[in-house]
């Protein structure tokens, strides 16, 4: 009953008041081996008398086993040390005497602890918690503790790859493959050795010492001089004491396969043309014979008596040929004497095959193949098919339709389409048939085009009558086709239309601009409505005839807003040539808020008419424009006076100089008032060769204001 009454008493010990001193309790660190019976040193350091001693141990239960010899040592006088475990990692301990007796000395171990190491090396710490340190009269002492560290020593095997698949690999190639084993303990492993299996071998030497975290390469080699099917399991012979690691294993595979191969080649051709066909044998094996079935798809057929074998690859070999079932040829090769075919690669012999349709891709399906050796083993690895195409052209058109629409009597009209060649042979057109006489073409006969290639053909259209034509175009061709058709039409008509001559103007004045009639028929009197830009107004009693109109009357009226009709017509029966002169001096004020730019005239309902009063006015081929500049400062005077540009007309190079002033920015604007240019250097040779011909507004800019220059290109 006295000892039940003390162990009652240890948990009030924490409560009582605390005596100040120095006393420690610690766990002793060592080195232990793999799988080993240590005891645990527990040491009690103390200035103070203690009777009593309780703690908690906490330790790594995956790497150590707990046993039960636990003891005291020399310092007990009548002490007891009992065990028990609150939870699965943690021992806890009570030292004890029945008569409160004091333990002996003041330092040194005071408890073993009997533990054994499992097989992972490492450090581990074993832990010290809930002290309890208590005197004779059962007060607490107060007191510091030190965990231990415990370093299990010993290697620890890990080997990277379980397996190693050399796959099939050819007879006689080099094949090596490579693993490695990676030492995680902390001493040396030691592979003492390996196993035999052959034909697979290991190159490195043993014993190997692999250090503690260091790796070391294994390389295994395949020996292939023999076809074989092999998988072999490489074991190590070593010092990890683990039982489940020192077994580890490495699966090894290989297949060693000799290449025999037959090959059905390609050709292609014309229709009823004969083709040779190859047939090639890849073998790393002599034999003596081989058979195979080919089947000729329809539209291709078999040419009697075309086999040929003229090659150094043949002995006293024959081939022969059966049709088998109108579609399928058998070839067997063999030798009456059981000699090998000479060689290992390339062409053994040919037949000849030709084609009865025009066109097609045919595939040459290789069945039923066989290869035997001496031993009339088939040797046969693998069979490839080959094909056989008829190569023909085909013309393909991108428009057959070409459309002229309107196209004037005075000039040529050109269109283009694009003929392509889609087949597989080179397309040759050799004839291209058409009866209008005003149609040419800029190609010369016979024209070839390459397969998948094309050329654009193109058709001038040169008026002789007006009205609606139709042609119809033939190209005789060598492809599927043979004759393809291109239309060819339109409407031509007798150009007859009013237009403003283009002039540069200035705002606040009363410009004279022309009106012209460009005309290809005959004309007697016309008739026009013109509409003018904002702040553009017709002096309508103003208006004279010119020279070409002289004696003829000409009447104006403003019909609605800024739309004027203006009539012009001869009393006397005068008539119009042809021609494109101006017909009306047409006075126009441009008032003072006009910007400066680029103006066009409006004309609509035109009548033009003919001697037998037909009206022969048409579509209307050309614009012209007022070009408008604001009146120049007396500084603005003195940079235009002092500008100078060259060479206008102008075809690559333009030069601007001013002697007065400094340019600081050149504008080029087309006739319609876009801009296409801006230059900020380099005015003496601004570049115009990527310009079209045709009329454009230059805009040069100084400290002294803007000038407005015409520039032609041509």
């Amino acid at each position: 009953m006295k000892l039940k009454s003390i162990l009652l008493a240890l948990p009030f010990l924490i409560l009582s008041s605390e005596v100040l001193s120095q006393n420690e309790l610690r766990v002793e660190s060592e080195d232990v081996g793999y799988a080993t019976v240590f005891e645990l040193g527990v040491s009690l350091n103390n200035s103070d008398e203690i009777a009593a001693i309780q703690f908690d141990l906490t330790y790594d239960i995956s790497a150590f086993n707990l046993l039960t010899s636990h003891s005291l040592t020399s310092r007990k006088e009548d002490h007891t040390i009992t065990t028990s475990s609150p939870s699965e990692n943690v021992l806890r301990v009570v030292i004890f005497s029945m008569n409160n007796k004091a333990l002996k000395e003041s330092t040194g171990i005071l408890a073993n602890l009997e533990f054994e190491s499992k097989t992972d090396p490492g450090e581990f710490t074993f832990a010290l918690s809930n002290v309890v340190l208590s005197s004779s009269s059962g007060s607490t002492i107060s007191g510091t503790k030190n965990d231990g560290e415990i370093i299990v020593l010993g290697p620890k095997m890990v080997i990277t790859m379980s397996q190693i698949d050399f796959g099939n690999v050819l007879l006689g190639s080099n094949q090596l493959r490579s693993f490695s084993i990676q030492n995680e303990g902390n001493e040396a492993l030691i592979i003492s050795s390996v196993n035999e299996v052959l034909p697979f071998s290991i190159q490195e030497g043993f014993p190997i010492s692999i250090a503690p975290n260091e790796t070391t390469m294994f390389n295994v080699l395949l020996n292939t001089s023999t076809k074989l099917n092999k998988s072999k399991e490489l074991s190590f012979v070593n010092n990890d004491p683990d039982s489940t690691r020192n077994i580890q294993k490495v699966i090894l595979n290989a297949i060693v396969i000799a290449t025999n191969t037959i090959r059905i080649g390609n050709n292609s051709a014309a229709k009823n043309v004969e083709v040779e066909i190859p047939v090639s044998f890849e073998n790393m094996e002599e034999f003596i014979a081989f058979q195979f079935d080919l089947l000729i798809p329809e539209g291709l057929e078999f040419v009697s008596n075309s086999i040929v074998n003229e090659n150094a690859r043949f002995e006293d070999h024959n081939i022969a040929v059966n049709l088998i079932n109108g579609s399928i040829l058998r070839f067997i090769g063999y030798s009456p004497s059981n000699k090998s075919f000479v060689g290992n690669s390339g062409e053994l012999f040919r037949f000849k095959l030709k084609s009865t349709v025009n066109a097609g891709y045919f595939p040459l399906d290789i069945s039923n193949a066989v290869i035997t050796n001496s031993t009339q083993e088939n040797i046969l690895s693998d069979s490839y098919s080959g094909f056989f195409q008829i190569k023909t052209p085909n013309l393909s058109i991108n428009n057959t339709d070409i459309n002229f629409e309107n196209i004037p009597s005075t000039e040529p009209s050109q269109k283009s389409f694009r003929v392509t060649n889609t087949g597989d042979a080179s397309l040759v057109i050799d004839e291209i048939i058409f009866n209008a006489s005003e149609i040419a073409i800029d190609v010369q006969l016979p024209l070839t085009i390459a397969s998948r290639t094309y050329q654009e053909i193109n058709l001038t259209y040169t008026p002789s009558i007006t009205g609606a034509f139709s042609e119809t175009i033939s190209l005789k061709n060598n492809g599927l086709s043979e004759e393809a058709f291109v239309t060819v039409r339109g409407s031509v008509f007798s150009p007859n239309y009013v237009l403003v001559e283009s002039k540069e103007a200035f705002v606040n004045e009363t410009a004279v601009l022309q009106i012209l009639l460009k005309n290809n028929d005959v004309a007697r009197a016309l008739q026009f409505d013109v509409e003018l830009p904002n702040g553009f107004q017709l002096e309508t009693n103003n208006i004279d005839t010119a020279s070409r109109t002289d004696g003829y009357e000409v009447a104006a009226s403003n019909i609605e807003g800024s739309i004027y009709r203006v009539i012009l017509y001869s009393t006397t029966g005068k008539i119009l040539t042809k021609g494109s002169l101006s017909i009306l001096n047409f006075p126009v004020f441009i008032s003072n808020d006009v910007k400066s730019g680029d103006y066009t005239f409006n004309f609509s309902n035109v009548i033009i008419t003919n001697i037998q009063n037909i009206d022969v006015s048409s579509l209307s081929l050309e614009d012209g424009s007022i070009s408008i500049s604001s009146n120049l400062s007396i500084e603005d005077e003195t940079f235009n006076n002092s500008l100078k540009l060259y060479p206008n007309p102008v075809l690559n190079i333009l030069t601007i100089e001013s002697k007065n002033s400094i340019i600081s920015k050149v504008e080029i604007y087309s006739i319609l008032g876009q801009k296409i240019k801006e230059i900020h250097s380099g005015f003496r040779s601004i570049r115009t060769n990527n310009l079209t011909t045709g009329t454009y507004i230059t805009r040069i800019y100084s400290e002294k204001g803007m000038v407005t220059r015409k520039i032609y290109k041509r």
